[in-house]
This record gives C-alpha cells, structure tokens and sequence, in this order.
C-alpha cells in the first residue's frame, strides 16, 4: 500500500484524461484499463468502431486518419477547441505511430495541452540520443 506521500506524486504523473488516435483490439483493451482507473477516455478513430463499444469511452469522434493530409491539422484545432491540459496523446495503431512520429515537430507545439507517446519516439540504444518529446521536461 503507498503513503499519503506516495499517493500525492502518483495522482501528479497521472494525466487528466487520454486520447486515443485509432486502433482496434489493443485500444479497446487500453479504454477499458485506463477509464476503469477513472482516466477520462477520449476516442479518435478513422476506421474501426470497435473501441466504441467500450463503456469507459467517455468520448468518441471522427477523424479524417492518419493518412489523410489534414490529420496533424485535426488534431492541433481539436486541442485548441476542447482544452486537452494535461491529457496524454496515445496512438493506438501503426498508421497513429507514423503520424505522430513524423509529425512531432508540429505537434509540439501542443506541449502546454497534450503529451505525446509513440514508439517511434522512444530511445534506442543504437542511437543513444534523446528523442523530441511533445511534454516539457
């Protein structure tokens, strides 16, 4: 069990909400895991409905894909009209993955609304070198 104090930084890295950018199987998985730990639950999908039927979505829109030219546009305007301080960005598919690790310098200039996660973005050992990063360290 933590501590009072424990609890304090943990309720601190938690992010107020997320948003998950397509996927299917593996992100209904996640909405369910995260809104069960009452993590806000925002779904963006292009394609498959299936996450939608999870109860814990709190949120579910349309987006134009990641493959569509608008898409990094999309998500910049969707920032700057629904106030995402604090929600974690999550691509929930390998076509997300690409977009979000291919347009990281565009969208970090959402770093005051939304923090980023993409496997692309993670460091590896081969490169030994900090990857660009949507949060503020």
């Amino acid at each position: 069990m933590l501590s009072q104090v424990e609890m304090r930084e943990y309720a601190k890295s938690r992010p107020a909400g997320v948003i998950i950018l397509g996927g299917a199987h593996g992100t209904l998985a996640l909405a369910r895991s995260l809104g069960a730990q009452k993590v806000p639950v925002w779904l963006v999908s292009a394609d498959t409905p299936l996450p939608r039927f999870s109860r814990y979505a709190d949120r579910q829109m349309t987006w134009p894909g990641s493959d569509d030219d608008g898409a990094v546009a999309f998500l910049l305007k969707l920032a700057e009209t629904q106030g995402f301080d604090g929600f974690l960005l999550i691509p929930g598919g390998d076509p997300e993955v690409r977009l979000v690790s291919q347009s990281i310098d565009q969208l970090s200039r959402l770093r005051r609304d939304l923090s980023c996660v993409s496997h692309a973005s993670q460091r590896t050992p081969e490169s030994n070198r900090e990857p660009p990063k949507c949060r503020p360290d």
